[in-house]
């Protein structure tokens, strides 16, 4: 009987500590510490040279990701690979949210301004 007590203790003990650790990755990733890479549709305009930044909006719509560089209708997104410091996945999936993107080589890298 004193064995079943200790076993379940400990797996209650171990539960209780994956749950912590999930809060804590939660605590990180909706921070911004943790990257998201992501292969995205990004609509831009003009030339963009490397190392140079642009402020860009992301317009979620269910689970199709676009993100607007250009600021204008009628471009044919490409897709890129970003590297995205901040949640990818928001509540408000109807309202863009901004990013502040710098043109790589051959990549993307926005951070998350709000």
């Amino acid at each position: 009987m004193k064995e079943i007590a200790g076993i379940i203790g400990v797996l209650l003990l171990i539960a209780i500590a994956i749950q912590v650790c999930m809060a804590i990755y939660r605590g990180i990733d909706e921070s911004g510490w943790i990257p998201h890479h992501e292969d995205t549709p990004v609509l831009t305009k003009g030339e963009w040279l490397v190392g140079e930044f642009r402020v860009c909006q992301m317009k979620g719509y269910r689970d199709i990701r676009l993100l607007d560089c250009a600021s204008g209708e009628g471009i044919t997104p490409h897709d890129l690979p970003v590297k995205y410091w901040g949640r990818l996945d928001r509540e408000a999936q109807n309202t863009p949210w901004d990013w502040r993107c710098q043109r790589m080589q051959d990549h993307l890298v926005c951070k998350a301004v709000n």
